[in-house]
């Protein structure tokens, strides 16, 4: 972490302030999305954080009056906040796994009735196709602006294009994953629809009255024919 005070929200804003300074609006608009840097916060944890950096040192304030509109704070990263980031760029990584609704009903779909299943799927398969979407004409302004990684101009273009392929690779996986499990789920309805009509079919011949007219099994009717004529 940059500093025992600072979260990792905190080394996020950071790497934004090392750009350029910024308001906390502007702050908020770059936070509001994910697209090409990999983190989302929303306006009250980042004017928390701010306030936290401020506090700390490692960001410093002023007041810009803005020609026309409302004063506002603009924020700038002190050469002590320079020296956080890059210990923390340098520290060991707690890289942690994203916690998703998604995966959390998927464990319990054997409790999902198949059609509400069938919404769920297609809801977020539309959402993600829409989020990839989004990921290939960011991938494509930025390249044009600096070039492929490999041999961008400005190196503040090489990370976030990378991170834009690593997000679009992740949805092309989700995409995947959610077809995987709707092929799960329909097979598995297709086995149980089986297993009832086979039930349903013991059943039923358990119910019958057995035949008397297949070969070497007389029926009432000869036997009593029968008896009679011996009598």
């Amino acid at each position: 972490m940059p500093d025992p005070q600072t979260s990792l929200l905190g080394a996020a804003i950071l790497q934004r302030l090392q750009r350029m300074p910024m308001s906390g609006y502007e702050l908020k608009k770059r936070f509001a999305s994910s697209l090409g840097f990999g983190w989302r916060a929303y306006d009250t944890q980042i004017y928390r954080e701010l306030k936290a950096l401020e506090t700390a040192g490692l960001v410093a304030g002023r007041t810009d009056k803005g020609g026309r509109g409302p004063e506002r704070r603009i924020f700038s990263m002190t050469e002590q906040g320079h020296v956080a980031l890059l210990d923390w760029l340098e520290s060991p990584l707690e890289d942690t796994w994203y916690k998703s609704e998604l995966t959390l009903r998927i464990w319990s779909m054997d409790l999902i009735p198949p059609a509400a299943l069938d919404d769920l799927l297609d809801g977020v398969e539309g959402a993600t196709r829409s989020y990839l979407e989004q990921l290939d004409d960011r991938r494509a302004e930025l390249r044009q602006r600096y070039g492929a990684p490999e041999s961008a101009s400005d190196g503040q273009g090489v990370g976030n294009q990378l991170i834009l392929e690593f997000d679009a690779q992740v949805a092309q996986l989700k995409l995947a994953w959610i077809d995987r499990v709707r092929a799960v789920a329909r097979l598995r309805t297709l086995l149980s629809e089986a297993r009832r009509d086979s039930a349903g079919a013991r059943a039923r011949g358990r119910g019958r009255a057995p035949r008397t007219d297949l070969p070497g099994i007389p029926n009432k009717s000869d036997t009593h024919a029968s008896a009679s004529s011996r009598v």
